[in-house]
């Protein structure tokens, strides 16, 4: 989601959190820096106004293309997996539940087609609380454009047809803008759990949860917020649908013949070969001759010895790792919808781009 606030440092559409026989959760998570830490409501009114703007928009179907391609492109070139680990998950997957309900595929197709009638009875409403926690909480990036016909899930009873039992988890194979809007109407104000974790709320808590020993709070959201956010808009220009991904790959010829047919290079299949040396420069490049798949690494080493020659200079170059990340994250957020990723890490020789 594009931010409108200096104060939000990551938001991440996360996808289905919580997925059981009769309702799911759509969670988003927001990463704060300590100004945003105290203009939560402010980050509220981004996100709501960003889901304002997708339900007054409407589906667009050449998101769900980009989504469909990406999905057909992974699922075509899927890694190979161990054997036994692939034949349990299919096994799942073909499974039929003993009760007397038709297969989830069956009952999905039914939901998507009734007339006049949606998926709220899948969709357990939520009470509407605000959680504070002081422990931190992991966020996940899920995509935004993730098919929600797979958030509803009936305990895997029987979930794909049988000729869908390879491709089911990885392939969208309708577009259906009714049950997309009717599901994204779903998400307003008063459906929400709003939970803030933060060290800052040490001590300041006054109830233990059961099992783990969480201490939290909680209390109704205020209703005039609520009310504010179900209505709020912001400008367009601040707010609006990313741009067409022009990251998503279309070309999938390989390129060994190529680089075998070049006089200028001494290929070897089996061992890197040195395509480049010059001015401490080196690119080294293997080609995959075994799965002849069309996918690449791009490993990049800065070695420099001033990274290990203080504290203070190990310290500077993750900090620079750091920065460099936030440079690429919108960039990153285009590659990760596409099926690729960017990532910049310190090391003790320097700094690793991978």
């Amino acid at each position: 989601m594009p931010t409108a606030a200096p104060f939000v440092h990551t938001c991440a559409w996360q996808g289905t959190a919580r997925s059981c026989s009769d309702w799911s959760s759509f969670q988003i998570g927001v990463g704060l820096t300590e100004e945003g830490m105290a203009k939560t409501d402010e980050v509220c009114e981004v996100v709501f106004s960003y889901i304002n703007m997708l339900i007054e928009e409407g589906p667009k179907e050449w998101i769900y293309e980009e989504t469909s391609n990406v999905a057909r492109n992974n699922f075509r070139f899927l890694s190979q997996r161990q054997p036994d680990d692939y034949a349990c998950s299919l096994a799942t997957r073909m499974q039929v539940s003993c009760a007397k309900r038709r297969p989830f595929w069956k009952a999905r197709r039914a939901i998507s087609g009734a007339k006049g009638e949606g998926p709220e009875s899948a969709v357990r409403t939520l009470p509407r609380a605000v959680r504070t926690l002081p422990r931190a909480v992991r966020t996940l990036p899920i995509y935004p454009h993730t098919c929600p016909l797979n958030s509803l899930s009936f305990a895997r009873l029987q979930e794909y047809p049988p000729v869908e039992v390879l491709s089911g988890p990885y392939l969208t194979t309708e577009y259906n803008p009714e049950l997309i809007a009717s599901l994204a109407s779903l998400l307003t104000p008063d459906n929400m759990i709003l939970t803030i974790t933060s060290r800052e709320f040490k001590d300041k808590t006054d109830k233990t949860e059961k099992w783990y020993g969480s201490e939290y709070s909680d209390e109704p959201l205020d209703a005039d917020k609520v009310k504010k956010w179900a209505n709020i808009r912001m400008p367009a220009d601040l707010l609006h649908f990313p741009e067409k991904n022009e990251l998503i790959a279309t070309d999938f010829e390989l390129r060994n013949e190529q680089v075998k047919s070049d006089p200028s290079v001494k290929y070897e299949a089996d061992v890197p070969t040195l395509l480049l040396n010059d001015n401490g420069n080196k690119l080294w490049f293997l080609p995959d001759t075994k799965f002849k798949m069309p996918k690449l690494n791009v490993m990049t080493a800065l070695n420099t010895p001033l990274v290990y020659s203080s504290p203070d200079q190990f310290v500077l170059s993750q900090m620079y790792a750091s920065a460099l990340n936030e440079v690429l994250n919108e960039f990153n957020y285009m590659a990760a919808m596409a099926g690729a990723s960017v990532s910049v890490s310190g090391s003790r020789k320097g700094v690793d781009m991978t």
